[in-house]
């Protein structure tokens, strides 16, 4: 007859168990890590896009801020109407010239960024349109400025046509503004749910942990009562 066999040892089942919740306890950690860190660093990407667009619609709105007062101090001295001392009539058309190329240089940067947003991109191409129709007004009086042409009908013309093509395109991009705005809320709030689900995520595989350990624990008191009925 063959011989009844010895149960494992009291000690053996603790161990089992003990191994069994610190592998459970490893696991469970390392996938809550990886997925946080995952989320983490979309997070950080999706914060230093953000901040570069507002950067940058910031920057342009500076720009164009920059031009009108320059091309308002221009047209006041090339009409004898110079406040507050001289102005340098070359250097406000060369502030000018080089403020559009630093913003135009942004901005087709940045473009296909742009465009690539089904939301954003009808307004950036509306912004480019007003913007442009404010530079062409921008360049004919500073062309008629360097060429001595610049008279008070052409004065009075970039008060009312000039200034409403300003203000125009400044209305156009605060509406760029505010549709990057919309998205940045939409992307964090996404960013909110994602967090959450992986959090529940985390939370669920350590209760099937447990349950698992539990599961365990139960079975392992059944065989030492069965093992030692049968002492």
């Amino acid at each position: 007859m063959f011989s009844k066999t010895r149960p494992p040892a009291l000690s053996a089942y603790i161990w089992i168990i003990f191994g069994a919740c610190l592998l459970a306890l490893l696991a469970t950690g390392i996938v809550g890590l990886r997925a946080l860190d995952a989320h983490d660093k979309a997070t950080s990407r999706m914060h230093e896009r953000w901040i570069a667009s507002f950067g940058l619609i910031n920057r342009v709105s500076a720009g164009l801020m920059d031009n009108r007062n320059e091309l308002t101090l221009l047209v006041q001295h090339s009409l004898g109407q110079a406040v507050a001392g001289p102005h340098d009539e070359a250097g406000h058309i060369r502030q000018m010239r080089r403020t559009i190329a630093q913003v135009d240089a942004e901005w087709q940067a940045f473009g296909n960024e742009l465009a690539a947003s089904p939301e954003i991109a009808p307004l950036a191409h509306d912004f480019e349109q007003r913007r442009k129709a404010w530079l062409e007004h921008l360049k004919t009086v500073v062309e008629a400025a360097e060429n001595k042409r610049l008279t008070p009908a052409l004065a009075l013309e970039d008060a009312y046509a000039g200034q409403a093509r300003y203000q125009a395109a400044l209305t156009a991009l605060s509406a760029v503004n505010a549709g990057i705005v919309h998205l940045a809320n939409e992307e964090i709030e996404q960013s909110r749910l994602h967090y959450q689900e992986v959090r529940h995520q985390v939370i669920a595989l350590r209760v099937l942990a447990l349950v698992a350990l539990g599961l365990l624990v139960v079975e392992t008191i059944r065989r030492l009562r069965r093992g030692i009925a049968c002492v």
